[in-house]
């Protein structure tokens, strides 16, 4: 394996779970009546990245050029996702549950 390749393969399963289960946690994702098998998941992960260290995760980016790509993409699929959930709001999408 090339270290290219290294630093694609950690960006995409190291630091992108770092980073969901840091930003979940920071979100401050707790236990409801309602848990699905997802969400506990979720929570998993939330638990299991607590259990590292910050400066393991300031390595994974700051070491990574990798990771600093999959960063910027993941804020750009954040914002499409985004976008494609408030256009399809204001089009009154069939998918749409309450009234706002």
């Amino acid at each position: 394996i090339t270290c290219e390749a290294h630093d694609q393969f950690a960006a995409a399963s190291q630091f992108i779970t770092h980073m969901t289960g840091r930003v979940l946690g920071q979100l401050g994702v707790k236990t409801t009546p309602m848990d699905t098998k997802g969400f506990e998941s979720l929570l998993t992960l939330v638990n299991n990245t607590k259990k590292n260290s910050m400066d393991l995760f300031v390595a994974l980016y700051q070491h990574n050029p990798a990771a600093q790509q999959q960063l910027e993409q993941l804020e750009q699929a954040l914002k499409e996702v985004k976008a494609s959930l408030v256009q399809g709001r204001e089009a009154g999408s069939p998918g749409r549950w309450h009234e706002t």
